[in-house]
């Protein structure tokens, strides 16, 4: 429709399962949100499948498939998405991979972010590996805090990029880590790395001995994963017919983006409490409204209290996305007399705390505004929607469907 205005709200991993401790409710039907459930009352809802069946999850797919793009026809890898937020050129005789500096004790996966490592200190590691692993073809680049990126040159070290598996570390608390290290061809190279060459740097390093004297988890190892190649990606603007633009405090968002032709507005300037950031984003959402079709909001703060095994941070991060976020942004829209508008609210992909990883399941949204007819719906919720008479739809094709 001409002159309509978009706007795209996600809240990675704010759908989970039902917990005995909350009367049997998920964190996301046991939060206070007014909002979210005001926007589910005005529109219609449903369930995304963000991860396609047969598909292992991950952010990589997930955030592909919210963003229009068919997983298992657009092939980026997690690396390569986060090396594109940092800004790290990858030429086409690259491998890129993530790189966490992880805590192991005892061969066992004891904490996949070395105690929440300071940027500072990443970096200062990351400089550590480059100067002492003198191994030609191997380059190491820092990002934030424990997340990093490690480039292999395929013209000196032999990688088969499409057979090479790897395991999150998130996804292996407290496993043992040898019955998780990457397979496939040239995976020894890659172990070699990981348990032998960087173990030993880093164990001698300065900033390891403060962490073991103060008793706090040393970033003693690394772990590699989510590998791949630049992919040539269709940009969104010739895909869709729309400019658009994305606010967000997440880096690897930031870099997805910026490979499907999104502008990107990096706002993890803005310090301090979930109000803080949060209502930041949302006052500024709709000014540019003025300049771009649509405007994508991604926060993952619930993701992140999921991997930590945290409930309370949960329904607190998913209680702040609704007032600080969703609040505004609604009443704002529904004061526009002159402007066609719709709003997508989407849960991103499932994080449940007991698991602390991602898994498959569907998950709830709403598309709300100009010429959607309003179901029966009064709770965001995963049980909730469930009732809708259309269910669930592939992730890719929510997009298209804000946009008819």
């Amino acid at each position: 429709m001409r002159g309509m205005k978009y706007i795209v709200c996600v809240a990675d991993g704010i759908a989970d399962y039902p917990q005995d401790d909350l009367d049997n409710l998920t964190p996301l039907a046991f939060a206070k949100t007014p909002y979210l459930d005001k926007v589910a009352s005005l529109g219609q809802t449903g369930l995304i499948r963000a991860i396609p069946k047969g598909m292992e999850p991950g952010s990589d797919r997930a955030h592909l498939s919210l963003l229009g793009y068919d997983p298992k026809r657009t092939q980026c890898s997690r690396a390569v998405i986060e090396a594109a937020g940092y800004g790290v050129e990858i030429q086409p005789n690259h491998v890129a991979f993530r790189l966490n500096f992880v805590t192991v004790f005892d061969g066992v996966m004891t904490d996949y972010c070395a105690g929440n490592l300071s940027t500072k200190e990443s970096r200062a590691l990351i400089e550590a590996l480059n100067a002492e692993l003198a191994m030609p073809g191997v380059s190491f680049y820092a990002g934030d805090r424990y997340k990093n990126i490690m480039l292999v040159d395929r013209d000196k070290i032999h990688l088969d990029a499409e057979n090479i598996r790897t395991v999150a570390p998130h996804d292996i608390i407290e496993q043992k880590v040898d019955a998780n290290f990457p397979t496939g061809s040239g995976s020894g190279i890659l172990i070699d790395i990981m348990k032998k060459k960087a173990e030993e740097i880093l164990g001698k390093h300065e900033i390891n001995s403060v962490k073991r004297d103060l008793n706090e988890f040393p970033a003693n190892s690394i772990w590699v994963w989510g590998g791949g190649k630049t992919p040539h990606i269709e940009n969104i603007q010739d895909k869709f017919a729309v400019k658009a633009c994305m606010l967000t405090p997440a880096r690897s968002m930031l870099g997805l983006a910026k490979l499907v032709g999104i502008d990107t507005f990096d706002v993890r300037g803005v310090s301090g409490e979930y109000n803080q950031l949060y209502s930041h984003v949302a006052a500024i959402s709709l000014p540019y409204l003025e300049t771009y079709d649509c405007v994508i909001i991604y926060v993952d703060d619930s993701d992140k209290a999921s991997h930590n095994g945290s409930v309370s941070e949960k329904i607190k991060a998913i209680e702040a996305f609704d007032r600080y976020i969703i609040g505004p942004i609604i009443s704002a829209l529904q004061k526009q007399d002159s402007m066609k508008w719709r709003l997508l609210v989407s849960a991103g992909q499932m994080t449940p705390v007991e698991l602390r990883k991602h898994v498959a399941d569907p998950v709830p949204y709403v598309i709300a505004g100009n010429d959607i007819k309003p179901d029966k719906v009064t709770k965001f919720s995963e049980e909730s929607v469930k009732k809708r008479r259309h269910n669930i739809r592939e992730g890719h094709t929510v997009l298209p469907v804000l946009f008819a």
